[in-house]
Parts: structure tokens; C-alpha cells; sequence
């Protein structure tokens, strides 16, 4: 995932971006540094992670982000953009109030999301409940591209178990 922050510890409604460019099918890239992405209310950082691409032309990607009203509890948004170059929010994913985490813990939040676009449509997201190394993930389903989000629910294998996340920073079981 792609990371930007305000290094003044300010809460940011804008953060700009660099961003790499090719014109020949990825022979050669050249960087561009006029990436901007906007938030609704105040953000200390944001992390891309691999978005989509619709038939309508529009990009959306999902993020996770630290707005300044929820410090140390990430939520999962959707950006939405049209150049690829300005991106904008759409909507959160993961609204606040979504999960046990914040309950136990506000610095537990929800990160790593991934969104999908299954055969019929619809949207569906797939995160991490927490940023510790085995917090479970949860899915939500959006039926209208993105404009709202069902009730996250937790993931589970064979038997109804809950799946959980590894923490990609951690292979060695300390935080």
C-alpha cells in the first residue's frame, strides 16, 4: 500500500501525493508529484491499497485512514476519482460503531482493505478488525457501487471459524 501523511501532526482535509506514469505500456515511468486526495473532515494519514476499475470509466480505491475525530482507530473509506490523478471520498466501509474492536480498544480500528467486484456487481470489501498479528477479518457487500455498505460481518473457514489476519509487518509474534 501507498502511505501519506502530514508530517506536522496536523489533521489534513487534502494530502498530496506522488505517483509514477507510463505512456508506452510500462517501458519507462516517469514520476508525477500533483496527486492529491480529499477527505470530508480532518485526517492525519491515509494508505492506498489496489483499486478498481470501472466500465463507467471511474477509479475507486479503497483506503485505510486515520481521521482526526477517531485518533489511533483506522477506518476503511472508498476514494473515488476520475483522472486517477484527484481522488475524493465516497464512503466509509467500515462506518464507526462497525465492530467489537471498538468496543475492547479504539486503537484497534480496521485496516488493510481490499475491494473486489463479484460477477453479479456488487462490491465486496474484505479487511483486517484490528492491527495486532491475528485479528479476525470481516467482509461487507455494496450493492450500488460503493454508495453504502451492509453491516460488516466475520469471515469464516470450514466449520464457521473465524478466519484471522496476519499482520504483514510481524512474522515473529511480538507487536
Amino acid at each position: 500500500p501507498f502511505m501519506v501523511d502530514d508530517p506536522t501532526g496536523d489533521p489534513l482535509f487534502s494530502f498530496t501525493y506522488p505517483y509514477k506514469t507510463s505512456t508506452n505500456n510500462g517501458v519507462s515511468w516517469s514520476v508525477m508529484t500533483n496527486g492529491v486526495v480529499n477527505f470530508p473532515k480532518g485526517t492525519y494519514w491515509m494508505r492506498f491499497h489496489r483499486g478498481i476499475f470501472e466500465d463507467d470509466g471511474i477509479l475507486y480505491a479503497p483506503v485505510y485512514v486515520s481521521f482526526a475525530e477517531f485518533t489511533g482507530s483506522p477506518r476503511c473509506v472508498l476514494l473515488q476519482s476520475v483522472d486517477g490523478v484527484t481522488w475524493n471520498y465516497k464512503s466509509d466501509i467500515c462506518p464507526p460503531g462497525a465492530g467489537q474492536a471498538e468496543v475492547e480498544n479504539k486503537d484497534k480500528g480496521y485496516n488493510e482493505v481490499s475491494v473486489a467486484i463479484c460477477a453479479n456487481g456488487d462490491y465486496l470489501a474484505v479487511f483486517r478488525e484490528g492491527h495486532k498479528i491475528q485479528y479476525p477479518l470481516k467482509y461487507t457487500r455494496s450493492t450500488n457501487k460503493g454508495v453504502s455498505w451492509t453491516a460488516p460481518a466475520y469471515l469464516t473457514g470450514l466449520g464457521g471459524a473465524t478466519i484471522a489476519g496476519n499482520h504483514p509487518w510481524h512474522d515473529d509474534g511480538n507487536e
